[in-house]
């Protein structure tokens, strides 16, 4: 069965005939003396030739060489499991269309086919490019070209979001040429143009260090994961997410100059001098949500945090001319310094919070719990204690009905749902997603089963039941 991707297909029709395998280190005549793209690429060792010495800049590129120079230009080497009727293992082209589906920017037809010799179009190559580079394709503004109207609309996105880049440029017309196949010598230019823009692939850093050009700005598409404490990111500009894992425990990350466009995740860090520390940096949508214990965050310089979602505790050092746009809390904080929180929500779970100036607008179910201190109060760890269901449960008689329900777990945070997760109730009975018990009993006899439940902040609880239903 092939591999579904959740991706819009890109319809190619296929090439007239197939191309011959690519070889390295070849030379042609016809390119031109000048640097320029291909040329680029030959150096930088992602455009080959042929084996007869060749390049063959004008000729019309297939899909699967594509693919190939996506791949090698952005060095991407991750691989997903594929089953295609057209693509076997001993193809050159496998491994190329296995990491093309593994970065997501290519999907099989809706005939079950990969097409690897078919034409790659302008509007194709667009599309493929705008998905590995995790471009924003809900603007479909492409007025700038004349021929807007001949542009697909899954192509229109990737056109208007390549123009702004600088990766696409209308041609002495003005048009964008969407059904036009693409040669290798413009695909070579197209590569060119969208590998200066940053590097694509996920990213896990696993070891202590600076990553970042100590000047200048690097740009990343993808997401990354830090997975080790003692990590300073430095002068990043980061067209994805950013993940603090578990790994870092209570180690420290930094954040100097860092833009991230995606969500940034925080997972662990230490609560002592600081556990996350961003300095100059803008970041859209955080979620902090540390199993264990406190975590610190000390925000500085002209940060800017649009949203934060606290659900684990945190001390948050805010100083002007910082900022936090929304600060939606599921848990107590305690926000020192004089930085700016625009709007604070105070939801069940966020009592004891304190914040040393007041945000400018508080809302939420527990508003009224706010705490204003010019000198907060130390910060205590009141993390509920582990769920606990009970012990005892019956027993039932047989063909008598029953209703009850187990422990709501009042230490748990927020909404608490019951699945059953393994063994076998009694036979007429049920246990609800609310945690209620009951039904008639129809068969005596002894029975065990195990329930799970889950709170608001994915705190779990398990709890083995053996019931007896008497005759």
């Amino acid at each position: 069965m092939k591999k579904t991707l959740l991706l819009v297909c890109i319809m190619l029709t296929p090439a007239a005939a197939g191309y011959a395998a690519p070889a390295d280190g070849h030379e042609d005549a016809s390119l031109p003396s000048t640097p320029n793209s291909q040329e680029a690429g030959i150096a930088d060792g992602w455009l080959h030739g042929y084996p007869d010495g060749t390049y063959r800049l004008g000729k019309i590129i297939s899909r699967a060489e594509f693919l190939a120079l996506l791949n090698r230009a952005f060095g991407l080497t991750d691989a997903a499991p594929l089953s295609y009727p057209d693509l076997a293992p001993a193809d050159w082209y496998y491994a190329d269309f296995a990491i093309a589906a593994a970065a997501g920017y290519v999907c099989g037809f809706e005939d079950g086919t990969m097409r690897p010799s078919g034409t790659v179009t302008r509007g194709d190559a667009a599309l493929m490019a705008a998905r590995l580079l995790h471009l924003d394709l809900t603007d479909e503004d492409v007025s700038a070209f004349k021929d807007a109207s001949a542009i697909p609309g899954a192509q229109r996105g990737a056109a208007a979001a390549l123009f702004k880049l600088g990766i696409v440029s209308a041609d002495t017309e003005g048009r964008f040429n969407p059904a036009e196949p693409l040669t290798r010598a413009g695909a070579a230019a197209m590569i060119r143009a969208a590998s200066k823009t940053g590097i694509v692939g996920d990213k896990n850093i696993r070891a202590a260090g600076s990553y970042g050009p100590e000047s200048g700005v690097q740009t990343l598409y993808g997401t990354i994961t830090i997975s080790a404490p003692g990590v300073l990111l430095r002068n990043m500009n980061v067209h994805g997410s950013l993940i603090l894992s578990n790994a870092i425990g209570e180690g420290d990350v930094d954040l100097d100059h860092v833009r991230v466009s995606g969500q940034t995740i925080v997972h662990s860090g230490g609560s002592g001098s600081h556990g996350l520390t961003l300095q100059k940096s803008a970041i859209g949508q955080m979620f902090i949500d540390k199993p264990d214990g406190i975590i610190r965050i000390a925000v500085s310089g002209e940060t800017t945090i649009e949203e934060v979602t606290l659900r684990s505790q945190a001390i948050i050092d805010l100083d002007e001319p910082a900022s936090i746009g929304h600060l939606i809390l599921y848990a107590p904080a305690a926000v020192q310094g004089q930085g700016q929180v625009v709007h604070a929500t105070f939801n069940e779970g966020s009592q004891g919070s304190s914040f040393a100036a007041r945000p400018g607008l508080v809302d939420g179910p527990q508003a009224d719990a706010l705490h204003a201190a010019e000198s907060p109060p130390e910060y205590v760890d009141i993390k509920p204690e582990p769920m606990l269901l009970p012990t005892t449960f019956g027993p039932l008689t047989r063909g008598e009905p029953f209703a009850g329900s187990l422990d709501k777990l009042p230490d748990a945070a927020g909404t608490v749902t019951y699945d059953v997760v393994c063994g076998a109730l009694p036979p007429g009975t049920e246990v609800t997603s609310d945690g209620d018990f009951s039904g008639t009993p129809t068969l005596a006899g002894t029975y065990t089963f195990e329930v799970r439940a889950t709170d608001g902040l994915s705190h779990t609880a398990d709890h083995s039941y053996t019931v007896t239903v008497t005759a």
